[in-house]
């Protein structure tokens, strides 16, 4: 039995990270009011002051290549990095620590694997900023992998696959997942023995370049006052070791397609007789985004039909979902999708109806009543989300330098929403919704086979 530490006495040991970084560049994009900055050391930072939230702010750092950068030989290891990195805490501070040392103050820290970059991301106030930079920086510096996070993961494994094994929504999360992405290992989760098999030392091997030296872009959006910002950011991001200037193409890595097959159905074992019944048409990703925001407001014009068809015409309570979903990150892929959960026994013909209102949307005009029913909300929830921090921490500044061309999608966002016209959502219909090029998805119960027994 070890004595307790002294808790009184207990400080945040990584506040120090070496002398400030210097500013080597700095850009205004005036119009938008967002400063970008490069260190000396190759970080970059993005801000941006708003008046939409008091007292807040979002820091977002997003660092190397994230599931572009998987190993191929290691299935498992982006869910083992999604539960462990955080858990494992800082060399010097455990997470139980780390929570206590900051119970005081706005302070946290998350962390994903992203598509083509990780993310570990905090929420604070002005008066907490620095307290949250170093919590954040302290992670690239000193990551813990403590062994309790791995054997803490590891007691969660058999509740993962009983959620895969006995309910929709796990089926969804993997097996489907998988599917529609042709079983890239990067999607859904791998066989039971292989993710067993992953260990801290394979996140270490993972995770180390990334941490150390990968090219990463810093973006905090929120009522920060903006010279005092990038100083705080300078004592911490900016006084790291050098970084990578660039980032790689991972070209190869970007290559996911939808799968071949039209029809499938994944089973599982419940006494809740409930199944999902989703079709997805394949269409592109975000690089042309005239063309990803007519596809978005195209699945609200469907979603409309979906409701009106499902809910008032069969008299059905089911709720169908409809939207369209565009990659950034794998070239080429995107899809329009529309779910609905229902009875086991209704999930075939629900998903033929939904096809053949697809079809007809293909085929036939959209009325000036549902363009319009589509359109005005859209357009509202557009306007309001330009007030949301949310949005441009996530849609504009996040990697923003990497991507320039967010800029100017936020710029174009509003006016070319607003000249959006019928007959731009009927040539897209026309191209991507027609029968023949549905993939039907089932999720549902296995009726011969209960559980429990």
């Amino acid at each position: 039995v070890v004595a307790p530490k002294n808790e009184e006495n207990l400080k945040f040991a990584y506040t120090d990270f070496g002398p400030a970084g210097k500013v080597a560049k700095r850009d205004e994009v005036k119009d938008l009011e967002i400063t970008q900055i490069t260190f000396d050391n190759n970080v970059r930072l993005n801000l941006k002051k708003t008046p939409f939230q008091k007292n807040a702010i979002s820091v977002l750092v997003n660092f190397g290549g994230g599931k572009l950068s998987a190993p191929k030989d290691k299935a498992g290891l982006i869910p083992f990095a999604q539960s462990n990195f955080q858990a494992g805490g800082l060399v010097k501070h455990s997470v139980d620590e780390i929570r206590r040392l900051f119970a005081s103050k706005s302070v946290g820290a998350e962390f994903a694997v992203g598509d083509e970059a990780f993310l570990v991301a905090g929420k604070t106030t002005p008066t907490d900023l620095d307290a949250q930079l170093q919590l954040l920086a302290a992670y690239f510096t000193a990551p813990g992998y403590r062994e309790e996070a791995e054997r803490q993961f590891r007691k969660n494994i058999e509740a993962i696959y009983t959620s895969i094994e006995h309910t929709a929504e796990g089926v969804m999360t993997d097996k489907v997942s998988g599917f529609i992405h042709s079983d890239d290992p990067r999607f859904g989760f791998p066989d039971r023995n292989d993710l067993e098999s992953i260990t801290t030392d394979d996140l270490k091997k993972w995770l180390a370049p990334a941490l150390g030296e990968h090219f990463m872009e810093v973006s905090l959006v929120g009522d920060i006052d903006v010279e005092k910002t990038i100083a705080s950011v300078a004592k911490t991001f900016g006084a790291l070791p050098k970084r990578s200037a660039t980032k790689p193409a991972y070209t190869e890595e970007r290559a996911v397609a939808f799968p071949n097959e039209k029809k499938k159905d994944f089973h599982f074992t419940t006494e809740i007789p409930k199944a999902i019944a989703t079709i997805y048409w394949p269409t592109e990703d975000m690089s042309d985004i005239k063309r990803t925001r007519r596809l978005i407001l195209l699945g609200s014009v469907l979603d409309d039909r979906l409701r009106i068809k499902v809910r008032e015409e069969l008299g059905e309570t089911y709720s169908p979902a409809c939207y369209h979903v565009a990659n950034d990150t794998f070239k080429g892929y995107g899809y329009m999708t529309a779910m609905i959960e229902c009875k086991p026994e209704q999930a075939k013909s629900l998903g033929e109806l939904v096809i053949k209102i697809g079809n007809e949307l293909a085929t036939k005009p959209i009325s000036d009543d549902e363009f319009e029913r589509a359109k005005k909300p859209q357009l509202e929830q557009l306007t309001q989300m330009r007030r949301d921090n949310r949005y441009w921490g996530q849609n504009v500044l996040r990697n923003s330098q990497e991507h320039p061309e967010r800029i100017e999608w936020s710029r174009s966002l509003l006016p070319d929403f607003t000249g959006i016209e019928k007959k731009d959502l009927e040539a897209l219909a026309k191209t991507y919704l027609k029968a023949d090029r549905a993939i039907t998805v089932n999720v549902i119960p296995d009726e011969t086979k209960k559980t429990g027994e």
